[in-house]
């Protein structure tokens, strides 16, 4: 497990359902329906690089975990640390693409 000890940053879900578009300028799609072990499912719109950048930082960063009844999951996340952990990631980015 990566991340911190709240919540796993990523999962084998995430990965083979495909959410995210590997791009940061994602296109408008309606996806093929997928069969999961939580159902059927099908990713409509534009979920790019940076909204899975948002979705990882927001696990890493998350301060506390509660089960909900209805079998989910409500992450107690400081949106300071977020946007800081955000705001290094990009200035990361920028920093490898000058030459």
């Amino acid at each position: 497990m990566t991340g911190n000890r709240v919540a796993p940053t990523s999962t084998a879900l995430q990965a083979r359902v495909m959410i995210y578009q590997p791009s940061q300028r994602p296109q408008e799609r309606a996806g093929q329906w997928m069969n999961t072990s939580f159902g059927r499912c099908r990713v409509t719109g534009r979920l790019g690089q940076r909204h899975a950048d948002i979705v990882e930082s927001m696990l890493y960063v998350a301060e506390r975990r509660r089960e909900i009844s209805d079998g989910g999951v409500e992450l107690l996340v400081d949106p300071a640390k977020l946007h800081r952990m955000l705001s290094d990631h990009q200035s990361a980015m920028v920093a490898s693409k000058s030459y």
